[in-house]
């Protein structure tokens, strides 16, 4: 889910002022010989391995405790400039009182929301305790229904300025490591990591065409999930990318905070980050006039959908962002074959609701309409799924699929046969 949590300058200042140390709890030594465990000890040995949940739209779940509470899911956000975010709808469990608010911006939309601000706060992640931290309550709800899933809160990128972070996708960890007994000696690719601000970025290129290439800033986002790449407005102008790409739609799909986000859809030739080159990936081209996607600070985002394709390295203290292809860097990029696009609620999400059909598109075609209800998917109960299932299934099936939806009081029925939008 595309979002940044980019306040005014002045916020900023006062809340990673308020940021202090942190304490550990040491992970037990393995079983392998004395010799390779003191090696691991003196040069790479995890100040703790956080075991992690990544759905297929690739946002990292992990879980965490405010002052002592029971484990909530959090998700890794480097894309997130506060350290820790709390979902708004937790204050009252967790009996928190905000010291201030104030009215937020820059996210992903183009609006502005409220931002209460807590003081001294312990957070808690596996084997790591982190004291007096500041903590940003935010509503996080309409990420919840595009993530299908229960997001309590978020842990920002002053957590990559700490540690080295290291994401095993594959392998469903996080390790965190000590940047001073750190040192790499594997085979991926090291590129140098910028950093601008708060902002962690790299540059890449997007391959237009056989002919036609941009190159630019692209700001690292684990936390944007459902994308492969997206491109801001003042580049996506100047560089008059469109022009340069065989088809592009319009999706209005997404949301982030702020509000929804307005972008065009294409697939260039490739997306290259240093000499990692991705066929044919799918791009998004932002058309918002304000929020973070409008920002000329840096010309794209990074999302999860190109990260997950890598065990991924973020070296702050040494600006180097270390990539190793996993098992995945050769999986097609797939886009939604139906163009309808779906939003979970409920107490469980279950409830699956039409957010979005796309005219010209197989949904579309069979009577899909925006509002309906999703209650059985090929035969089966729509409660049986999670919404990754059916992010999958529009994605990557290539026979029929049928829906039983409500409209109201009506049962509506539609056989849909996927095909490739663009």
């Amino acid at each position: 889910m595309l979002r940044r949590t980019s306040f005014q300058h002045l916020f900023l200042v006062l809340v990673f002022g308020l940021a202090a140390g942190y304490s550990f709890v040491k992970p037990q030594r393995d079983s392998r010989s004395d010799s390779l465990s003191r090696q691991a000890v003196i040069t790479n040995q995890p100040v703790t391995t956080i075991p992690v949940e990544i759905p297929s739209y690739g946002i990292i779940f992990l879980k965490a405790q405010i002052n002592n509470s029971d484990p909530m899911w959090f998700a890794l956000d480097s894309g997130a400039s506060l350290p820790f975010i709390i979902n708004r709808s937790k204050l009252e469990s967790l009996k928190l009182k905000a010291d201030s608010e104030v009215e937020g911006g820059g996210g992903a939309g183009e609006g502005s929301y409220k931002v209460q601000i807590m003081r001294n706060v312990s957070v808690a992640l596996p084997g790591l305790a982190l004291q007096q931290q500041p903590l940003a309550a935010i509503d996080l709800s309409t990420i919840e229904t595009l993530a299908g899933r229960r997001l309590d809160g978020l842990v920002g990128v002053s957590l990559f300025h700490k540690f080295i972070v290291e994401i095993d996708y594959a392998a469903q960890r996080v390790n965190l490591f000590d940047p001073r007994n750190y040192r790499y000696s594997g085979t991926g690719e090291v590129l140098p990591l910028i950093v601008e601000g708060n902002y962690l970025l790299v540059r890449a290129t997007v391959e237009l065409s056989p002919q036609t290439s941009v190159s630019g800033k692209f700001l690292l986002d684990t936390g944007g999930g459902l994308v492969t790449a997206v491109l801001t407005t003042p580049f996506v102008k100047s560089e008059n990318v469109r022009a340069h790409l065989k088809k592009t739609i319009q999706d209005d799909s997404l949301s982030a905070l702020g509000g929804d986000i307005k972008v065009h859809v294409g697939r260039p030739f490739a997306l290259k980050l240093g000499t990692h080159t991705i066929s044919q990936p799918i791009l998004y081209l932002s058309q918002n006039n304000s929020g973070a996607l409008a920002s000329a600070d840096y010309d794209g985002v990074i999302g999860a959908e190109v990260l997950k394709r890598f065990r991924v390295i973020f070296d702050y203290s040494r600006r180097q962002l270390i990539l190793e292809r996993n098992a995945h860097f050769s999986d097609a990029s797939e886009y939604n074959k139906t163009g309808i696009s779906v939003r979970a609620t409920g107490d469980s999400f279950k409830v699956f609701t039409v957010y979005q059909v796309m005219t010209d598109s197989p949904g579309f075609e069979v009577g899909v309409r925006k509002g309906d209800v999703i209650v059985q998917i090929n035969e089966r109960p729509a409660a049986e799924f999670v919404l990754d299932d059916i992010y999958r299934l529009f994605k990557e099936s290539t026979g029929v699929i049928r829906l039983t939806l409500t409209r109201g009081r009506e049962i509506v029925k539609a056989n849909i046969k996927p095909r490739l939008l663009i």
